[in-house]
């Protein structure tokens, strides 16, 4: 038996499963209905096992377990656990686990946007990425660990926004700059990353992860094993990839072989000292893709220069100009008018 009735200024729901009898009040009734759906689930859950389990646990102990046994095979995991760890350690993950409703999850986010886990505003961008965290988390709880009668909070609760796609790309003048500040560091190979993330539009990650075995000169490729998205591709390599990679000295397997780090933490000092505001790392690879873009009239080959698994989301890394757009259809016609039936005479 379950039913919602109106208690005072809010509305109480009340359950009853096999002599189980739960209750709560609720400021409105859709928080009554979920709470309900939830509970549902849980009672009738009980005999099939880890509900006594779960009923004992609390968010960040769901949290701990999937940062230490429901990560290794996925990408991105020491960033994913960072982010899982500091939110075990909030006040807010200590709620008992089988009570946690989408509105919390929400309340969360919504606190976030002025103090993250550091202390911090967290960026929209950020806290997708703390959202997604527990997402995960309890998609861990009901998928690997057979906790069906566990409910998502996540899949009802409103999601936080994403930010407007960033469209950032050094000019000209600041490339310049750039490749000369880069001459000067301590290792060649900052110079040759710079260039092969603009020439690939590959991600970092791919490009530090390249052995020179992984490269045929022959069929002008670089093979990855594994992408982003846990598959494997062939990066195309053009005449100014291949310029930069007669160039590389090799020294051991690796074909970048400094670690990232030191190649970031470069990156920020030279981007400071040269005073070129807000300019990432990342934004070389929309860069790159914006150069192709105005090369390649078909976004198919865009996309394989890329490895997007989508247009969609080739179209975000591109950052095309009206003007762009303009030298683009004068080329294709020549310098001369487009005659057709709507034309005046």
């Amino acid at each position: 038996m379950a039913n919602i009735r109106k208690h005072g200024t809010g509305y109480q729901a009340r359950i009853s499963v096999d002599g189980v009898k739960l209750s709560r009040t609720f400021s409105t009734k859709n928080e009554a209905k979920i709470w309900l759906t939830l509970k549902r689930g849980e009672l009738v859950a009980d005999s099939v096992g880890g509900y006594e389990k779960a009923r004992h646990m609390s968010v960040a102990d769901l949290l701990r377990d999937y940062a230490e046994n429901g990560m290794s095979e996925k990408r991105g995991a020491r960033q994913e656990i960072s982010r899982l760890r500091l939110l075990a350690g909030l006040p807010w993950s200590q709620k008992p686990l089988l009570e946690v409703l989408p509105v919390d999850v929400e309340a969360l986010m919504k606190e976030f946007k002025e103090s993250g886990p550091s202390g911090k505003p967290l960026s929209d961008e950020t806290r997708r990425l703390y959202f997604a965290a527990l997402s995960a988390a309890f998609n861990y709880a009901i998928r690997k660990l057979s906790w069906h009668f566990l409910a998502n909070p996540t899949v009802a609760a409103d999601k936080p926004q994403p930010a407007p796609h960033r469209k950032r790309v050094p000019t000209l003048d600041e490339e310049a700059r750039l490749v000369a500040g880069l001459r000067a560091a301590p290792s060649p190979h900052y110079l040759n990353a710079f260039l092969l993330l603009i020439a690939t539009t590959m991600r970092m990650g791919e490009l530090f992860r390249v052995r020179w075995s992984d490269i045929d000169l022959d069929a002008r490729v670089i093979h990855l094993d594994q992408d982003k998205a846990g598959g494997g591709r062939d990066v195309p390599l053009s005449f100014d990839a291949l310029a930069v990679l007669e160039h590389i000295a090799r020294d051991g397997e690796m074909l970048i072989p400094v670690k990232r780090a030191a190649f970031e933490s470069y990156w920020k000092d030279l981007v400071k000292r040269l005073g070129i505001p807000n300019l990432r790392l990342h934004d070389l690879r929309r860069h790159g893709a914006t150069r192709w873009a105005k090369l390649l009239a078909n976004p198919h080959l865009l996309q394989k220069v890329t490895g997007h698994r989508t247009l969609v989301m080739v179209s975000r890394y591109i950052n095309v100009s009206t003007d762009d757009t303009l030298l683009a259809m004068d080329d294709a016609m020549g310098g001369e008018p487009l005659r057709g039936q709507s034309q005046s005479p």
